[in-house]
This record gives C-alpha cells, structure tokens and sequence, in this order.
C-alpha cells in the first residue's frame, strides 16, 4: 500500500464528520423520527471502521489494476466540456458531465446491490447495514467484508468496462458526498420533482424498511430512475417512513455483533431471495 493511505484516511474522516454535523443539524431540524444519541454515537464508530476499510479497498484496486496493467474496454474524456466556446457546453461540463462518472458506478453498484440481496452469503453480511434500526447518517455504516466483496464484484468489472476522464473530480466528489449520505439521513426532507432523479433519503429508507411490501426496493444509491428502468421503484408517500430494521436480529451492540452477524432464519431467508414483489 502507498504511505499515503494513512493521509487518505485522515481526509475521509474529516469530510464525513464535516459533513456528518452538518446533515445531523438538518436530521434535528426535520426528523423523520425521535432517535437516541447512544445508538448515533454508536454508529459513527462503526462507521469510522468502515470508512478505513474502504479506503484500504480502494488502494488495493488500484494497485491490482495497476498489476495486472488492466485498461477500461471504453474511455469517456469530458475535459474538453469546460475548455468548449459554446457557454451551453461549459454549463453541462460543470452540471450534467459529473454525474457521468457516478451514472457509471451507479448502474454496477445497483447490480452488486441485488447480488448482496439474492445470495445468501452475501446477504448475511449486507444484513448488518440492514439490522440499523435508528437509521441516520453517522448510522449508516456496512459491514468491513463489504468494501473488499466490491473490488471482484464492482470496482474492478466497472473500472475494466468504462472510464470517465473529467476534470471535475472536486465537484463530482462534492456530489457523490452529499447526495450519497444524505440517503440515509433521518429527516423529512424531499427532492420535488427531482426524486424522479435523485435518491432521496426517504425513498432509500423503503429499501431499509422492516415492512414486507417494501423489501427487494429501491436498490439504487444514486440515481432513482435506475430502479424505474429495472421495475423495483417504490416511491413513498408523503407520510410513508417505515421503521427500519430487521425482525431477526438487532443492530450490533458491540463489535461481535458488528463482526459476525447471525445467519438468517429458515422464515426470513425470502428477504435475500426472493424477486421484488409485484405492486
């Protein structure tokens, strides 16, 4: 690993607890629902141990693309957006060129997603993220397993089937934080006509909710239209905030709950299983 990594970790810390105060004001402010501070502290230690092994992922990625000097099968440059003299062009390569980038992962992350949701053995672990039962945005975190499943399953198949060069890292960075955590932030907050769009926090609370007609839902982080195109939207009504949780097993209390989720019951293996329920 670089000696870098121990900086980036430090960087990513610092970004999610910026962030992590700012969307918690706004959590207090618009809650969907009363939540205890022990549980929020509780979870941004979690969280943190997540975070670490996700930055040590992303290292090992590159540095096995970097070996086995793997290249994308398709190359998209957008730097030439912002340099255009057409002012429409310089606008899209500040907005719409961005989110290219995230559209990319997105469409890998929603297939990796439903994976985690029909293989058992995925499942168990993806089941720690959704045994959170105060869900929030320090209370968000995913098992460590889940950042090194991503590299066979995700990173590595989207980074050899595209890559999107553009000079935006800061704002596309910018966008990928706020949207990306403010999904599981606790507030009545609502995109308008954007939801349509975007991944807003309470259309993701249905993919976390512990009601049956909600499960296999909303797999998409980013982008909401993905699961229209796939047939698993479910856009909540204006006072639709389900509790969140499973049946089966609570959220850990400590770090061996965190560590070893129980397997599943015989009666709730359908949740990993079974395909979205018709609406």
């Amino acid at each position: 690993m670089r000696p870098e990594v121990f900086g980036n970790v430090v960087g990513v810390f610092a970004t999610f607890v910026m962030w992590g105060l700012l969307l918690t004001i706004i959590e207090l402010k618009f809650a969907a629902e009363p939540q205890s501070m022990r549980s929020r502290v509780r979870g941004l230690f979690f969280s943190l141990l997540s975070l670490t092994a996700a930055v040590v992922a992303s290292e090992l990625t590159q540095w096995l693309m970097r070996l086995g000097d793997l290249r994308p099968l398709f190359s998209i440059d957008l730097a030439q957006t912002i340099h255009s003299p057409n002012p429409l062009i310089v606008a899209a390569g500040y907005t719409v060129a961005p989110l290219a980038g995230i559209l990319v992962y997105d469409v890998g992350y929603y297939g990796f997603h439903r994976l985690q949701h029909k293989v058992p053995f995925l499942w168990r672990l993806h089941s720690v993220h959704h045994s959170i039962e105060e869900l929030n945005f320090f209370n968000s975190y995913h098992h460590l397993s889940e950042n090194f499943l991503r590299i066979p399953l995700l990173t590595v198949p989207v980074n050899l089937l595209f890559a999107v060069s553009e000079p935006q890292v800061a704002i596309m960075a910018a966008m990928v934080g706020v949207v990306g955590q403010l999904a599981h932030a606790n507030t009545r907050l609502r995109f308008g006509p954007f939801k349509w769009l975007f991944v807003e926090p309470a259309f993701h609370r249905v993919h976390h909710s512990i009601e049956e007609r909600h499960w296999n839902r909303n797999f998409a982080f980013y982008f909401s239209f993905l699961d229209t195109l796939f047939g698993t939207a479910h856009h909540p009504g204006p006072d639709e905030y389900p509790k969140t949780g499973l049946d089966y097993v609570r959220e850990p209390r400590g770090m061996w709950s965190y560590l070893c989720p129980p397997p599943p019951p015989h009666a709730e293996a359908p949740r990993a299983v079974s395909p979205a329920p018709s609406r």
